[in-house]
């Protein structure tokens, strides 16, 4: 009797070990940007994020991206091309960081991680928001979470998050707080059609000019069009405009 008792015990530790062994998920993570209102200057983005397998060897992947979100551009949000993937054994951290620079000064910044528990299709993320959540801050800066669940539910907040499958990709989504002078032309060289009839303001492209006529930005893409006759190519006025410039910030 006591062999038998003996013998249940080491098949009950054994089957709980394995039961624990399979607690794994693989996160998925994306950094993002929300902007509330239209920049006046180029806003640059840099995003550090790391995957921990704390139980099991630390740190295995991290990734570095940084991109610029230009001047002009509309109100929204904006995420970086690349999603941090990894494998975390049961429990780790999704570590994610914002620095957020305008004219070579930092306006805002955000670091921390998200707690993950993984089981595959029923993963549990929990983001330490360090009391900036941006659905409870008066003005919406601050961060939050982004994420479908295995039912089809999407996720927004700061809450624990639970039963996020594998295959979806967790936004992180920052809102910073930049400040906005008001300046429709954002600082660029408006374009004077009387001076380029006159040989006096010369285009080349990837110029960025601000049209009065539109209140708005455009890049030019062709360098003799854009010097070209302005009841044709003056940017967003002329009738054939869209074949010298594009319209900066889409």
């Amino acid at each position: 009797m006591k062999i038998a008792t003996t013998s249940i015990i080491a098949f009950s530790i054994l089957m709980s070990l394995n039961a624990h062994a399979g607690l794994k998920g693989t996160p998925k993570q994306q950094a993002c940007v929300q902007l509330q209102t239209a920049p006046d200057k180029d806003i640059f983005v840099e995003t550090y994020q790391e995957i921990n397998d704390t139980g099991n060897g630390g740190v295995e992947v991290t990734l570095n991206e940084d991109f610029t979100i230009p001047a002009g551009s509309s109100a929204g949000e904006y995420c970086g091309d690349s999603t941090i993937k990894g494998n975390i054994n049961r429990s780790g951290q999704v570590g994610i960081s914002f620095t957020i620079k305008q004219s070579g000064n930092i306006m805002d910044t955000f670091s921390s991680y998200s707690t993950f528990d993984g089981d595959g299709a029923s993963n549990n993320w929990d983001l330490s928001e360090k009391g900036r959540c941006s659905t409870s801050d008066e003005n919406g800066n601050g961060v939050m979470m982004r994420a479908t669940d295995k039912h089809g539910q999407l996720l927004t907040g700061c809450n624990q998050f639970n039963n996020i499958p594998d295959e979806n990709t967790a936004k992180i989504i920052f809102t910073p707080q930049i400040q906005i002078d008001g300046n429709p032309d954002h600082g660029y060289p408006h374009y004077d059609a009387a001076s380029v009839e006159a040989g006096s303001q010369v285009w080349i492209k990837n110029d960025i000019a601000f049209s009065e006529e539109t209140e708005s930005l455009y890049r030019c893409e062709q360098t003799n069009w854009c010097n070209g006759d302005p009841d044709y190519y003056a940017p967003g006025a002329g009738s054939n405009w869209d074949q010298a410039w594009s319209i900066y910030g889409e």
